[in-house]
């Protein structure tokens, strides 16, 4: 019987070092405000909602 080596594709994920989170404004009056990834169902009704 022949020997089968089996690869995993998947690989390693390197080590990073973790950032904190930006602090949050306390308003957003006077901003500009993103939506950055709008592929996902109903984006369309969160920016309607965001501009209200």
């Amino acid at each position: 019987m022949a020997q089968l080596k089996v690869y995993i594709p998947e690989g390693y994920p390197p080590n990073i070092d973790q950032l904190k989170m930006a602090e949050r404004p306390g308003v957003l009056d006077g901003k500009t405000v993103y939506l950055v990834y709008c592929r996902f169902d109903d984006s369309d009704i969160l920016t309607e909602q965001m501009g209200n």
